[in-house]
């Protein structure tokens, strides 16, 4: 149990740390945002595809914790049954208090580990809940440029038509001139 407990703890610290990972890769593609409009859109699919990769490892990571407990939880029923069994030998012997008492603190501990798992889990979580949001803002902000830009296009387009309209006016006026003169 103290080892699944361990790759529990091994699985949920390479969450976090790919969560990390995710987040340093989210503030590096806001700083080439800055710098390039144009590559935003692949670098803003490259960290979705990141993002949905993490949360679906972290899905599968969570089954198997779950498979494990499973198979865990007849055995725990049994260990219980001969850890009562034994109390009832135990109790008739002066030695069986001393075991008794570290089995409290063996509980005690995996109580323990199990509380900081919990900890490290809900960290884990929050750090990709953070993550999501900084790449909705991402997206957003993608979206906000792209309409910009289009604007930004009709006004030039608009200010071609003049320049043209302006030559046009300057031909004919140019062309009057000389037909005065």
């Amino acid at each position: 149990r103290r080892d699944t407990l361990e790759n529990t703890v091994q699985g949920l610290r390479r969450s976090l740390q790919s969560a990390e990972e995710q987040d340093a890769q989210l503030q590096e593609a806001r700083a080439t945002q800055r710098t390039n409009v144009g590559q935003m859109d692949d670098q803003v699919y490259a960290l979705m595809d990141q993002v949905h990769q993490a949360q679906s490892k972290l899905c599968r990571q969570e089954q198997k914790a779950v498979d494990k407990d499973r198979k865990v939880g007849p055995l725990g029923r049994r260990l219980q049954l001969l850890q009562e069994g034994l109390e009832r030998e135990v109790n008739a012997r002066l030695s069986a208090e001393q075991e008794a008492r570290s089995s409290k603190q063996a509980t005690a501990l995996v109580a323990r580990k199990n509380a900081r798992l919990e900890d490290a889990l809900r960290l884990a979580q929050s750090t990709q809940q953070k993550s999501e949001r900084r790449l909705q803002d991402l997206v957003d902000k993608a979206n906000s440029l792209e309409i910009k830009n289009e604007f930004m296009k009709t006004l030039i387009d608009g200010n071609e038509d003049d320049k043209g309209a302006l030559r046009y006016e300057m031909r004919r006026l140019h062309n009057r001139i000389q037909e005065e003169t």
